[in-house]
C-alpha cells in the first residue's frame, strides 16, 4: 500500500514549518541568555564654544541682525570642514 502523496506533502511541510518554528524559539532564547553589556559610564558633556556661538547665530531671524561674530564662527567651520585630514589619510 502507497502513502497518499498529498498525505505526505502535508506532513512534509507541517514538518518545515515545525523546525523553523523550534529554531525560532531557539533563537531567541539564546539571544535573552546573553549576558548584559555595561552600560557606559556617564560622560561629561564637551564645553565647545564655537558650538554655543553658532547656536545663538542660528537663533538670528533676519540676515540684516548677522553680526562679525556669527560670521566668525561660521568661518572657522568652514575651515574645519574643508581643511585635509592631518593624518593625510582619505575620508570615508
Amino acid at each position: 500500500m502507497r502513502a497518499d502523496p498529498i498525505l505526505v506533502k502535508r506532513i512534509t511541510r507541517a514538518t518545515a514549518f515545525a523546525l523553523a518554528g523550534v529554531a525560532i524559539v531557539v533563537a531567541a532564547v539564546r539571544v535573552d541568555r546573553s549576558e548584559p553589556t555595561p552600560s557606559p559610564k556617564p560622560v561629561a558633556p564637551v564645553v565647545d564654544p564655537l558650538g554655543a556661538e553658532l547656536e545663538r547665530c542660528r537663533k538670528i531671524a533676519r540676515p540684516e541682525d548677522v553680526d562679525d561674530a556669527c560670521r566668525a564662527a561660521w568661518a572657522e567651520i568652514r575651515r574645519r570642514f574643508f581643511a585635509p585630514d592631518p593624518a593625510g589619510e582619505a575620508r570615508p
